[in-house]
Formats: C-alpha cells, sequence, structure tokens
C-alpha cells in the first residue's frame, strides 16, 4: 500500500538528509557569505588599481606643472630684461624724437 512506500523511501530520504543534504542545506549561508567577501576582495582591489592610476597621474601632472611654471618664471625674466632695455633706450632720444643709437 501507500504507507508500505512512504516506509521505502524514509530512510533513502533520511539518509540523504543526513548524510549530505542537510550538511549541503546548511552550509549554503556560509557559502553565500564567502562568495560575497570573494566579490568584496575584488571590487577593493579594482578601486584600489584605479586609486594607484589616479595618483600616477596627479604626479605627472604635478610634474608638468612645475615644468610650466619654470618655463612661465624664465619668459617673464626675459619680459623684464627686455622691458628695462627699452626704458634705458627711451630715456636716449634726441630732440626730433628719435632714439639715439647707442653702443651696448
Amino acid at each position: 500500500m501507500v504507507i508500505d512506500g512512504i516506509f521505502d523511501f524514509l530512510p533513502e530520504l533520511v539518509s540523504g538528509l543526513l548524510g549530505g543534504g542537510l550538511v549541503a542545506v546548511l552550509t549554503i549561508p556560509e557559502k553565500k557569505a564567502s562568495a560575497r567577501l570573494d566579490n568584496a576582495e575584488r571590487v577593493v582591489k579594482k578601486y584600489e588599481e584605479i586609486l594607484a592610476r589616479y595618483e600616477r597621474r596627479i604626479t605627472e601632472l604635478e610634474q608638468q606643472v612645475k615644468e610650466l611654471e619654470e618655463k612661465v618664471d624664465r619668459k617673464d625674466e626675459r619680459i623684464s630684461e627686455l622691458e628695462d632695455k627699452l626704458r634705458g633706450m627711451e630715456r636716449k632720444r634726441n630732440s626730433k624724437g628719435q632714439f639715439i643709437k647707442q653702443d651696448i
């Protein structure tokens, strides 16, 4: 009868649950937690790589800014020299307003 079928199936069900099925059911949360942890570690590693790239780029840009500032300083010095020379020349005009040739 039906009860005999259940009793025949019951040992297999109990052995399945106790043998590996119950262990599998109990370890599912642990496996999910482990998978989340692995995923979080991958995300952290990716962000660390991105951060390292940005830090390298910032260093490169800081160096470029420094070089450009030095170049601007050199140009400013040259402009100042030329302005001083021009002011000196403007003082050396004749009565007609023409520049007097000077030996430099």
